[in-house]
């Protein structure tokens, strides 16, 4: 059934060039809104965005240890630590709790967006494949 449901969108989105027909470009754009639309687009950056995070701090926690070594600082980080932290103190015990906080926040914005974006595969699916499993 999946295949006869891919093969659905196949034959509605370039139906016309294989009998001939003059592309039509409106009815390919209004399949592509329906398909990856605004929601979809920035639940994948949001996925691409939670992935590069996990592995800035993944980063900085395997090599917090390494001597000489200066953390990846992403924005929302500096200003917690200027906010926080006095200039003058050391804060390196801090900052490894930070990183390491900030990995299972992280952890579970990713693991939550995943599964919005799951969903959203699983119901495009139902779509195309009129309800049946």
């Amino acid at each position: 059934m999946k295949k006869i449901g891919i093969l659905f969108i196949f034959i509605y989105l370039f139906g016309g060039l294989i009998v001939g027909q003059e592309y039509n470009t409106e009815r390919y754009d209004s399949m592509e809104s329906l398909l990856f639309d605004e929601t979809t687009e920035k639940l994948k950056q949001s996925v691409f965005d939670a992935s590069r995070k996990q592995a800035i701090y993944a980063y900085n926690v395997a090599n917090f240890s390494t001597p000489g070594f200066n953390p990846i600082m992403l924005e929302e980080d500096r200003r917690f630590f200027d906010a926080v932290i006095p200039q003058d103190r050391d804060n390196s015990d801090v900052m490894l709790e930070h990183f390491m906080a900030q990995m299972t926040v992280n952890r579970s914005k990713h693991s939550a967006l995943t599964k919005l974006f799951s969903t959203k595969l699983g119901i495009m699916r139902q779509v195309a494949t009129l309800g049946k499993k």
